[in-house]
């Protein structure tokens, strides 16, 4: 109406100067954090508070404990960290496979400041004989002493002391730490090749499983219980001697559970004495029985 304009003011805003980032509180916050997780490592890792000071061996019989913690310090002092709280994985798994008569290694953590390591040691069961040497095995066939024989075995070569030393480099000259006393051994005479070096199994690992499994349950039979020895002759024929003298005839290749069920149906039928009068019993063919009695006095 008068002419008059509107005068536009503009508003003027004063720019704050942004802060460095080592200016922020975040930043901080991870320094701390960074600083706390430092410290903690530390305590954990590298402070004597956590460190391995002490090392105990249990469940050793025959292998010197000296033995075992020799192996576990110079484990120890590769690594990166003494602290308990590493990891001891590989001594249990590596440490049966220096000493051919362990069977089992756990470590287990005794805080603040042990180690203590349970040993569970292989027990020797079966003696082979083959091509005049005599090896000692033990139920899984893993090969703990061979020696030289030049004579026939006899029962008293069958009895051997728990804490009889193994023939390996790391064992020689251990000490025991058990009284000794004595196991019989079950023999088995063998024509088959056998492995020759400590910690092997004598055999291929699906042959012997089941030789042991035919053994194991023909032990459980009461008519059968105990067998008296084995002869392989081939893995075609390998026979199980009875205490009362009966020979079994049985074949590894071929399913074990069906000429045990066999073997079971010749037990229905002929009992106690009509048992043991038998000379053998051929279980080798699928559905085939074969028997042959002993042949009576003034029979040739």
């Amino acid at each position: 109406m008068f002419g008059f304009k509107k005068k536009k003011f503009k508003r003027h805003y004063k720019k704050q100067a942004r802060r460095k980032f080592f200016q922020k509180s975040i930043f901080w916050k991870i320094v701390i954090l960074i600083v706390l997780l430092g410290a903690l490592v530390y305590v954990f890792l590298f402070s004597p508070l956590f460190r391995i000071q002490q090392i105990q061996v249990r469940g050793q019989i025959k292998i010197e404990p000296e033995k075992i913690k020799e192996y576990v310090n110079k484990n120890i002092e590769s690594r990166f960290s003494k602290s308990l709280f590493g990891s001891f994985k590989s001594i249990e798994k590596n440490l049966p496979q220096q000493l051919n008569l362990l069977k089992k290694v756990t470590i287990k953590k005794d805080f603040p400041h042990s180690l203590i390591i349970q040993l569970e040691e292989r027990k020797p069961f079966f003696k082979i004989r083959y091509n005049q040497n005599s090896y000692i095995v033990d139920q899984e066939g893993v090969i703990l002493k061979r020696n030289r024989e030049e004579a026939a075995t006899t029962s008293s070569d069958l009895t051997i002391s728990v804490n009889e030393q193994a023939t390996s480099s790391e064992l020689e000259n251990n000490s025991t730490s058990a009284p000794s006393t004595s196991e019989k051994l079950f023999l088995i005479e063998s024509l088959i090749e056998t492995k020759k070096e400590s910690g092997a199994v004598i055999y291929e690992e699906e042959k012997w499983s089941s030789l042991f499994s035919l053994w194991n349950n023909l032990n459980e039979l009461s008519l059968i219980a105990p067998l008296q020895k084995i002869i392989i002759s081939s893995w075609e024929k390998v026979t199980f001697i009875t205490d009362q003298g009966v020979e079994l005839y049985l074949n590894i290749n071929r399913e074990g559970e069906w000429q045990i069920t066999k073997l079971k149906t010749i037990l229905k039928q002929k009992k106690g004495s009509e048992f043991a009068n038998l000379n053998y019993v051929d279980l080798r063919y699928d559905n085939y029985i074969f028997t042959k009695d002993h042949p009576e006095e003034g029979e040739n």
